[in-house]
């Protein structure tokens, strides 16, 4: 009950500041996009936002045969869990990654500025068949920037923390 009762309280402190903390760095990431040859400083506000959120994470994770990629570009395929799985693949991966977001996540005005600012795909699930074109069109762009893609392939979070079918889409990349 206790246990129960502290976690509660962590995840009310937690999330608005993690909230306000993600808005700030999406912020200062799409400032640096306006600068020239800024990827370098954006690839350092991604890895430190990426730090901060899981200093508040009690995980130990581990990466291994990260030494056996190249410079890339590539298209990564995960299984989405939770919140941290985000910034926990932007330091995993030794190579500059953009992902596919959900269009939903673009409706946050400052944090879709910095999502679009940095490359961050736009990807609307209800219409699949339409935003396939532009889907292509983020990916080139990311590519031709030498960024690598990270996609969720089954489409969402998982609800039950099992791993899902994965969806089509993420193949025809």
């Amino acid at each position: 009950m206790l246990i129960t009762a502290l976690r509660a309280l962590w995840t009310w402190f937690i999330v608005p500041i993690s909230f306000f903390a993600t808005l700030f760095w999406a912020g200062l990431a799409a400032i640096f996009t306006f600068f020239p040859n800024s990827d370098r400083a954006v690839e350092w506000v991604i890895r430190s936002w990426s730090r901060g959120f899981l200093l508040i994470a009690p995980l130990r994770w581990e990466v291994r045969g990260a030494e056996k990629l190249g410079d890339g570009p590539y298209v990564f395929a995960s299984n989405h869990l939770g919140n941290f799985d985000i910034p926990l693949l932007f330091l995993a991966i030794p190579v500059p990654i953009r992902y596919l977001a959900k269009k939903e996540l673009f409706r946050i005005p400052i944090f879709a500025t910095g999502m679009r600012r940095i490359g961050i795909v736009e990807v609307d699930r209800e219409a699949a068949a339409t935003s396939r074109d532009a889907i292509n069109v983020g990916v080139a762009a990311a590519v031709a920037r030498g960024h690598s893609i990270m996609v969720y392939a089954e489409g969402h979070r998982s609800r039950d923390r099992r791993l899902q079918p994965f969806k089509r889409g993420a193949f025809r990349i």
